[in-house]
């Protein structure tokens, strides 16, 4: 018998090593298929080399050329059937649903769970299918028909008309003339310049209605959400405004004005007995409860020069101002000059980033209010609602009540809002109201901080 040839031995050495690191592990049913078909296919490769192929024993290959007999071998398999979507029980009566829903979004009403399991109820009994009695109106049928439609929770929709580029480059002026003001002068704080953080100050409108609506609503994906007030009373509408007036640092000193829709004829003794306890807030009437220009001049001289001069600070103060025509007028700027006040206007149609108040303060204080006026509604329900069938205001809640009740919110929520000095100087801090001269900033815009800081106007000014 002869010997091997020492290259054979060493072939058979290599293959063996390689069929020792070939991965072990169990084949599916297309796996060992693919073997034995590579095995009828090719006579002439030993079962050796096509197991360690397909990363199985020689023996495991002989097992399954034994089982390739059977005609059940080629139809195993092992695949997971594919998953059928559920269809709606009741397909026709959803879809007319869906319809009632789009017509309704299309108006602007907000929509919740209660009412499309009502309109469900209400379609049902129209179609009356086969099995429609012994319908429930489950979560899990309400998750599956939003699902089907594409429908979700979402936010009211705050839509802007400027692009983004525009407000960056107003943001940039902004931040320029705010940069001058604060060199202007004789450095009063080493950082930021001839205004320290406790002589900046901001004053805004907050729109304060009676009741407060809904803010989010089912709607469709990929779409605006816009929420129409459904109220007919119009309490959701604007009842008054609160003139608030806050600080970067320190003690908050000035006082919150309440603007109610009127001329103020009709005060009773009741109500001017309830705005004498008032110690944070002062009420003022205006024809439309907003900030004109007698308002302006009225505030300057008796609110906010007042507050601050009896507070023990003489110095100038700079005012940040939005855009609003009252603010402009000749003869307010004249007042702010005779005062030591500098006006610093911001951003135009940039308020939502570029203002303190706007920055959540105005938010927060809205909450707050809501607040205790939920606990209201809890001590008083038998008076906030009629006695009938509807949700309509009964007589009790006439105008006197709302304006004592809306003057006692707002004096509660601001006394609580106005021990947060670190919360008023983060907002000053993230708008850029409070820039230190050295670079120095901490501005977090929203959706506009990243395209701000790669601008290169922004970057010329050195505050990276």
């Amino acid at each position: 018998m002869a010997s091997k040839h020492r290259d054979v031995w060493a072939e058979e050495k290599v293959r063996k090593s390689h069929t020792r690191l070939v991965r072990r592990h169990r084949p599916n049913e297309i796996t060992k298929r693919k073997a034995v078909y590579e095995v009828f296919c090719n006579p002439g490769l030993s079962h050796t080399d096509i197991a360690s192929m397909f990363g199985i024993s020689e023996s495991s290959l002989s097992r399954y050329l034994k089982e390739s007999f059977d005609v059940e071998f080629w139809g195993k398999s092992k695949r997971k059937p594919e998953k059928v979507e559920k269809r709606a029980q009741f397909a026709n009566a959803e879809k007319e649903l869906h319809n009632r829903f789009l017509c309704r979004r299309k108006v602007g009403y907000y929509v919740d769970g209660h009412w499309l399991r009502h309109q469900m109820r209400k379609v049902l009994t129209v179609f009356k299918p086969v099995g429609w009695k012994s319908f429930r109106y489950s979560n899990g049928w309400l998750y599956r028909f939003c699902k089907r439609y594409r429908i979700s929770s979402q936010a009211r929709t705050d839509q802007k008309a400027e692009s983004d580029e525009y407000r960056l480059k107003q943001i940039i002026k902004c931040i320029e003339k705010y940069l001058k003001i604060q060199k202007s002068g004789p450095p009063v704080d080493s950082v930021f310049g001839r205004f320290s953080p406790d002589r900046h100050w901001h004053v805004d409108q907050v729109p304060i209605p009676f009741s407060y609506p809904r803010c989010r609503s089912l709607n469709t994906v990929n779409t605006p959400c816009k929420i129409k007030i459904l109220l007919s009373s119009g309490m959701a509408k604007r009842q008054c405004s609160a003139h608030v007036t806050i600080r970067a640092d320190g003690k908050q000193v000035v006082r919150t004005v309440i603007i109610f829709r009127g001329l103020g004829q009709t005060q009773s003794e009741d109500e001017l007995r309830a705005w004498a306890k008032l110690k944070n807030v002062v009420v003022y009437f205006q024809r439309k409860a907003w900030c004109d220009s007698d308002f302006f001049h009225w505030y300057l001289l008796n609110v906010f020069n007042k507050d601050v001069r009896e507070s023990g600070d003489h110095a100038d103060q700079l005012l940040m101002l939005d855009n609003l025509g009252a603010h402009k007028t000749k003869r307010n700027r004249q007042l702010m000059k005779s005062l030591g006040i500098v006006p610093h206007f911001l951003a135009l149609n940039c308020t939502d980033v570029a203002a303190p108040i706007d920055h959540h303060v105005g938010n927060l204080l809205k909450r707050l209010m809501k607040g205790f006026y939920e606990e209201d509604l809890e001590k008083f329900f038998h008076l906030w609602r009629g006695d009938g069938d509807d949700d309509r205001p009964s007589e009790f809640l006439n105008r006197i009540i709302r304006r004592k009740k809306m003057a006692g919110w707002l004096d509660l929520a601001w006394s609580e809002l106005r021990e947060k000095n670190v919360f008023f100087l983060k907002a000053f801090v993230s708008t850029g109201c409070l820039i230190g001269l050295n670079g120095e900033n901490g501005i977090k815009m929203r959706g506009l901080d990243e395209l701000l800081r790669a601008s290169d106007d922004f970057k010329a000014l050195n505050l990276m």
